[in-house]
């Protein structure tokens, strides 16, 4: 494994946009004017922050004044909406981001789901709650959202691909893919699964287990391989994506340490950052992953645009 240089770029840009609430029967939600890399849910506000700017160049703005007292949320790797669950009453709201649709309740969803799960695109959500035992998809994101219950065992969801056809569940000791479509279901991993996220628009599918063993799933080839072994620097796995093209996996681990995996050939570069990341959740900015959340005194991003990845960091707007 080589380590390459890390490369920090940071500066301040001047705000692009401020926050809009339209009040009446129209929706609460945030101006789109000039850059945004994405937005993130701030757990300790808790409420969803937009990134202003361009990578490089952006910071964390106001939280957006949804109308609503938010319990949690889940923003789309699409950058164009966000799941968000009612504080007073559980229920589950689809905000969206780009024009002026309203936001909608999502009737018929479960409330105060335990997990929400987003396809790479954003396309299908899956909401998850253990205690109701219930499994539900939810497909035509952002602009025709159905929801729909899916047969529940126990197994929680990790990921799903955009067609909401294939998904990754897991269960004691292994992992299984589950195809709703009739089809026969691929072969088991056996191993616990830490992270996971199919690739944008395919059933082709990154996984992380505890111990740091990194596998990819080819769809066209219908099988696991593994494309590098578990060891100190990939351990403890909180977030892993998949290139556009396949070509590459990204792991991001509890300590800091990011690796970038050739599967074809299981070499790796690493980049280690001075923070504690909780995921590597995709943004709007093209191959950009924020590794921190607004809680942390710095949101961490990644970014695996360059021919040299490197590690960004974005500062609170005012320090708020």
């Amino acid at each position: 494994m080589r380590t390459i240089p890390l490369l920090i770029s940071f500066s301040l840009v001047l705000p692009a946009g401020a926050v809009e609430k339209v009040v009446g029967p129209r929706t609460v939600g945030p101006s789109t004017a000039g850059p945004t890399v994405g937005f993130v849910y701030d757990a300790n506000a808790p409420a969803i922050r937009p990134i202003r700017g361009i990578p490089g160049a952006a910071f964390l703005d106001s939280a957006i004044d949804l109308g609503f007292a938010v319990g949690s949320a889940s923003v789309s790797p699409s950058g164009d909406a966000a799941l968000a669950v009612s504080a007073d009453d559980g229920t589950v709201r689809l905000i969206r981001f780009r024009g002026r649709l309203p936001m909608t309740v999502l009737a018929g969803a479960m409330t105060s789901p335990d997990r929400i799960v987003f396809s790479p695109a954003g396309s299908v959500a899956l909401l998850y709650s253990a205690s109701a035992a219930r499994l539900q998809v939810l497909a035509g994101l952002p602009s025709a959202p159905a929801v729909r219950d899916l047969p529940f065992d126990g197994a929680a969801p990790i990921a799903v691909a955009d067609d909401g056809v294939a998904m990754l569940m897991s269960g004691s000791g292994s992992a299984e893919i589950r195809l709703t479509d009739g089809s026969a279901a691929p072969p088991t991993l056996a191993a616990p699964v830490m992270a996971a996220n199919f690739r944008r628009g395919t059933h082709d599918l990154v996984a992380a287990t505890e111990a740091g063993d990194i596998y990819v799933y080819t769809d066209a080839a219908g099988q696991w391989s593994e494309i590098r072994p578990g060891d100190a620097a990939s351990q403890n796995p909180v977030g892993v994506q998949l290139s556009a093209d396949g070509a590459m996996a990204y792991v991001a681990t509890a300590g800091g340490t990011i690796l970038t995996i050739q599967a074809a050939t299981g070499e790796t570069n690493a980049v280690v950052c001075s923070c504690a990341p909780s995921g590597l959740g995709a943004l709007n900015a093209g191959s950009v992953y924020h590794l921190t959340g607004p809680a942390d005194a710095l949101l961490w991003l990644f970014d695996a645009s360059q021919a040299t990845p490197r590690l960004l960091f974005v500062p609170r707007r005012n320090s708020q």
